[in-house]
């Protein structure tokens, strides 16, 4: 079944008169077209959302930062108060003759994890160079 094209279009042309526009809307056309040329100088600047984002990030930071500094000074203030109770003679003596009796193994740990450490340094310097 074969439609001719010209009918078609004929069809197509009487069906489209709504989009033609009015005197009324090409009035507001117009207009909208000559105030979108214009370059706005009471609105806000492109780098304005950047620079608000900046400013509560920074804030957030703020608040973290003396959360975390309250928390180490509470926790600082109570470990001094707790030794305060516990640095009495005896206490020295207690700690003092525990490290005689014990220098060496603590001479050997302390050696070890420095090595450990000096080693994991050479090691990942040598990757760099490969």
């Amino acid at each position: 079944m074969d439609i001719p094209n010209n009918k078609i279009t004929e069809e197509l042309r009487n069906n489209n008169d709504y989009l033609k526009t009015s005197e009324d809307d090409s009035q507001v056309y117009d207009y909208l077209d000559r105030h979108l040329e214009k370059v706005g100088t009471n609105s806000f600047s492109l780098e304005f959302s950047k620079n608000v984002l900046q400013i509560i990030e920074i804030k957030q930071q703020r608040l973290f930062k003396t959360k975390i500094y309250s928390c180490a000074i509470f926790f600082g203030l109570l470990a001094v108060s707790l030794l305060s109770f516990l640095l009495d003679s005896e206490f020295f003596m207690i700690i003092s003759s525990t490290f005689l009796k014990y220098k060496f193994t603590a001479i050997f740990v302390i050696l070890v994890v420095f090595s450990i450490q000096f080693g994991g340094k050479l090691m990942t310097h040598n990757k760099d160079i490969i």
